[in-house]
């Protein structure tokens, strides 16, 4: 990518991004470098859940744990996550 269509990309994309699950929706950063290094660190171990409690941070994790989700859902919602915000694949 060019750096003119890099800063383009960059200026387009919103600051956070929706992503449902279930019945509500998850408002999560869009640039990962944005997140906590711990967070990049636990997924680059594939530490899902970890990853994930840095991606939606302590509320929204808090409340997801609340519903009881299968390893399943939770990596659905990893790789949903990772999709929108072009973090690529999830290691799922």
């Amino acid at each position: 990518m060019s750096d003119v269509n890099a800063v383009k990309a960059d200026v387009e994309r919103p600051d956070s991004v929706k992503v449902p699950f279930r019945d509500i929706e998850f408002v999560v950063k869009t640039d990962p470098m944005e997140w906590a290094f711990d967070t990049m660190e636990n997924l680059g171990d594939n530490k899902y859940a970890s990853g994930l409690a840095g991606m939606l941070g302590p509320v929204q994790y808090s409340r997801f744990k609340s519903m009881n989700p299968s390893m399943k859902e939770a990596l659905a919602l990893l790789e949903a996550i990772s999709s929108n915000v072009g973090a690529g694949d999830a290691g799922n």
